[in-house]
């Protein structure tokens, strides 16, 4: 679909205004406030009507005038020229169509035309404005992440809008550690009842216990005289007990400290790590008086910037120095790793060719086991199975052959023997003829001789003959049928059927491996060992590929440790070689002056000491280390140690004393507790006092029974709280499903719009690394999905993620992905891309940049250019495009 003219009768600012327009791109120009966006709008409102609830539509109603709208020409494939005619005081602000054979159509009939372009998708993917760019300057790089897939899978924000309202509708009715929602207040009042219904239940089972207790009670009190003499010898170790409770809990404390407190280290190590202390301190003392002296002597001196920043540096600097042979190892290796991978990616297309030059494989054919070791047993097996079917078919065929030459030989047989037995017919009639006329002339008893004789030899020969004519029908009854004997035909079923299901294993195996079906599987044994070839030197090239990438980290690592030398190195980007012989040349020249300058200080000798007192500080942290088995790595770590060691000694001297005092008190093998001692204590009072005040005791307890039964059997509240629990289970579960049907929606249009994700991702990121590489000069090649992330590449293949990008490349890539959708569907909807300044943020390169790809696109879509950019105009007119003034 293309524009092609617009007149406009009453619309904003304008009045009777004609607007043709070029079929590829074209420029409209004029100044702001010259009614650019004004025509975007009337466009927009030609094609989708007049929107109530639009306020910016609304704006454009003239006041001076009720004719408020216009008509619009459209070119569209299949239906030739189309006039829109939209009026909002005419039919409801209807439209009205016009074809070419004068037909009219409606509203309905314009949907139709436009189908599937509807106007959220003209506005999110063919109109773009600077407002739409600025809309996403604000977003955090996940929300950007899914307005970016959202837009490309489906080319609206709708999906991605409809699973927020679905979470809040969710949120509304619960949160995990919400108060204020519906469900949370109702999961609380079902909880409170729940304990209200324990805690009554919990009383009615309490019946039959006091009963139980009642009896209980009545045998303790007959046995309680057995035990006074018990009771009173635990009182008093009771009461010993709490006396020495708190020395009790101390000796206690001291124990789980003990358990607790792992020192890992022999305390006897003690003296060691204090003088490893000792060392540590002078050490930091005689820096810091050098680090003094040495700021002292660059406030004095009239030192150069760098040798400066060699002197506040030089610590890092000299760890550095002594990476330097191991960094130049590095970069040879890397590049030799390099090479090796070249050579077996080489080797991989040279065994690629041989495969693709046998007939064995089927062309341009992908091995869906590439990477699996392929099985030599399994392609032996079929083939064998495949050779044994072969011959026992031809054994089966040549058997049914041999049937049949047999039957043919048995049928020649027969016709031979009916041919004897005609010529032998007469033989028998000659006897009856001669028989017949002895008969006649007198000699009729050998005559009558001749008769019979002659008779029963025709009867026998008729029945021989008669018998052979059946048994030769039959037999060619069964060659014509071509009849095979009932074994045979089971036989070959059997093979037939083995057959065919020997031939499917061959088709799978073919289309997982890419073998030609048609050939013999027993050939393809020969090309296995290609295919494990090619399957090591893949493993090869990955492993040496994961060795580059260590490299490179490692390399990364240690110029990372020198982020305070980028302002006076090369950028990585350019070369590591380069980039470690600055290094060198800077540490080199740069620290010689260094040196050279701090000789004019007080104390000359003292100059070059920091890297030794460096080094010993390092042995220092080594031999901890090695003293303290790896679980002492600082200084810090030595004091808290040592402040711990002391400790421990203080405490295990209590403890011995604490164990040896109470010795004969507590048992080593039981745990107290003060609650535990007192409550036992007033236990065995109370037990004492009770055998002697047995009986009014026993009395009051019977009847406190007797009054709590009665109580229980009087109370029936029990099925009201029945009653409420039930139905404030039938509101929970109305309101968890409503919870549950908002959490179904959310899943499902997330899962649908991971799955148009998916269909349409691959196309839509080549068609966007394509613009993005244009856009920016191919400062960005790609742009690809990286763990689930969008990423874009340089040249080189370092991937950037969204939020590492400057302002102006998230614009590129945002423009690029609105582009690249139009691309994609470019078959589906045919729709100008109507652009209203969106460029005015960028420089002139980008803008070239844009307008070019704009061009390029204008091929297949309309591209129509609202611009008050004079540099636009200039490209205008040098590249002959069609312009309109305003």
């Amino acid at each position: 679909m293309k524009i092609r003219r617009l007149e406009i009768v009453a619309f904003g600012k304008w009045r009777n205004k004609t607007v043709n327009f070029s079929p590829d791109m074209m420029v409209v120009y004029g100044d702001n406030e010259a009614g650019k966006s004004t025509l975007y709008h009337f466009i927009r409102t030609m094609l989708f009507g007049f929107s109530a609830r639009d306020k910016k539509s609304q704006l454009y109603k003239p006041k001076d005038t009720e004719q408020f709208g216009g008509r619009l020409w459209l070119t569209i494939p299949g239906y030739g020229d189309v006039k829109i005619e939209r009026f909002e005081s005419v039919r409801k602000g209807k439209a009205t169509v016009y074809f070419e054979e004068g037909i009219e159509g409606d509203e309905q009939a314009l949907k139709e035309l436009l189908s599937p372009l509807t106007m959220s998708l003209f506005d999110e993917i063919y109109s773009l404005d600077p407002d739409q760019l600025f809309d996403y300057k604000g977003l955090s790089e996940d929300a950007l992440q899914r307005s970016l897939l959202s837009l490309g899978a489906t080319g609206s924000h709708r999906l991605m809008q409809l699973t927020d309202e679905y979470n809040r509708e969710r949120q509304k009715l619960y949160k995990v550690k919400g108060r204020v929602p519906e469900l949370n207040q109702l999961l609380e009042k079902y909880r409170e009842l729940n304990r209200r219904i324990t805690e009554k239940e919990a009383n009615e089972k309490n019946y039959q216990t006091l009963c139980e207790k009642e009896e209980q009670l009545i045998k303790v009190l007959n046995d309680n005289r057995k035990t006074v003499a018990e009771l009173q010898s635990r009182k008093q170790v009771v009461e010993d007990q709490i006396k020495s409770y708190s020395l009790y809990v101390e000796m206690q404390e001291l124990l789980e400290h003990r358990d607790s407190n792992n020192l890992f280290s022999d305390i006897s190590q003690k003296e060691d790590y204090q003088e490893l202390l000792v060392k540590y301190d002078y050490i930091k003392e005689e820096k810091e008086s050098y680090h003094a002296k040495q700021l002292a002597i660059l406030n004095e001196s009239t030192a150069s910037p760098a040798v400066k920043h060699y002197l506040a540096h030089q610590e890092e600097l000299e760890k550095a120095s002594l990476g330097f042979s191991e960094m130049e190892q590095t970069l040879l290796k890397e590049s030799w790793l390099s090479d090796t991978v070249t050579e077996l990616m080489s080797e991989v297309d040279s065994i690629d060719k041989k495969l693709e030059y046998s007939n064995v494989f089927e062309k341009n054919s992908v091995s869906k086991r590439e990477l699996m070791e392929v099985s030599h047993e399994e392609i032996e097996n079929l083939a064998r199975q495949e050779n044994e079917v072969n011959m026992t078919m031809s054994e089966l065929n040549n058997k049914v052959e041999e049937e049949k030459s047999r039957e043919a030989y048995y049928m020649s047989h027969l016709e031979r023997e009916q041919g004897q037995l005609i010529k032998w017919g007469l033989v028998p009639l000659i006897a009856l003829l001669i028989g017949l006329v002895m008969i006649v002339s007198s000699q009729a008893t050998f005559g009558l001789v001749l008769v019979v004789l002659g008779g029963i030899l025709m009867g026998t020969v008729g029945y021989r003959l008669f018998t052979t004519k059946q048994l030769l029908r039959l037999s060619k009854e069964r060659q014509s049928n071509e009849t095979t004997s009932q074994h045979l035909v089971t036989e070959l079923n059997q093979v037939s059927h083995e057959q065919s299901r020997i031939l499917l294993e061959k088709q799978r195996l073919a289309q997982e491996l890419g073998f030609n079906s048609n050939q013999p599987v027993e050939k393809w044994l020969g090309y296995l060992p290609l295919l494990n070839q090619k399957k090591r030197l893949l493993q090869k090239i990955e492993t040496q590929q994961f060795e580059l990438e260590r490299l490179n980290n490692q390399f990364k690592a240690y110029q990372d440790n020198l982020y305070c030398m980028d302002e006076w190195l090369p950028p990585l980007t350019l070369s590591k070689k380069k980039w470690l012989s600055e290094l060198q040349r800077f540490y080199t020249e740069v620290g010689a002056k260094a040196r050279q300058q701090l000789k004019v200080g007080d104390e000359p000798e003292r100059i070059g000491t920091l890297a030794e007192l460096t080094r010993r500080e390092e042995e220092i942290s080594q031999k901890l280390l090695v003293l303290s088995n790896g679980q002492l790595e600082t200084i810090e770590d030595v004091k808290a140690w040592l402040v711990t060691a002391t400790q421990k000694e203080q405490e295990d001297a209590r403890l011995n004393q604490l164990q040896h005092q109470l010795s004969g008190v507590f048992s080593e093998h039981l745990i107290y507790s003060e609650q535990d001692l007192r409550e036992e204590e007033e236990k065995l009072t109370h037990q004492l006092h009770e055998l002697q005040d047995n009986q009014p005791v026993l009395a009051d307890q019977l009847q406190a029974y007797r009054f709590d039964i009665k109580q229980h059997e009087l109370d029936g509240s029990l099925a009201v709280l029945y009653q409420e629990q039930s139905e404030l289970e039938c509101e929970l579960t109305r309101l968890s499903e409503k919870w549950s049907t908002y959490k179904l929606g959310e899943t499902v249009v997330t899962k649908l719009l991971e799955r148009l994700t998916s269909e349409r991702l691959s196309h839509l990121l080549l068609f966007t690394s394509e613009i993005l590489a244009e856009l920016t000069e191919n400062n960005y090649v790609e742009c690809r999905l990286l763990e689930g992330r969008l990423v874009i590449c340089n040249h080189e293949g370092v991937c950037y993620h969204l939020d590492e990008l400057s302002t102006g490349t998230r614009d590129q890539l945002i423009l690029s992905v609105r582009l690249a959708f139009i691309l994609s569907y470019q078959q589906e909807i045919k729709a100008p891309l109507i652009i209203d300044d969106a460029w005015l943020h960028y420089d002139q390169q980008r803008k070239i940049q844009l307008f070019n790809v704009l061009q390029k696109m204008s091929q297949d879509n309309q591209v129509i250019c609202l611009s008050s950019d004079q540099e636009l105009m200039t490209y205008a007119e040098v590249n002959e495009l069609k312009m309109d003034y305003l």
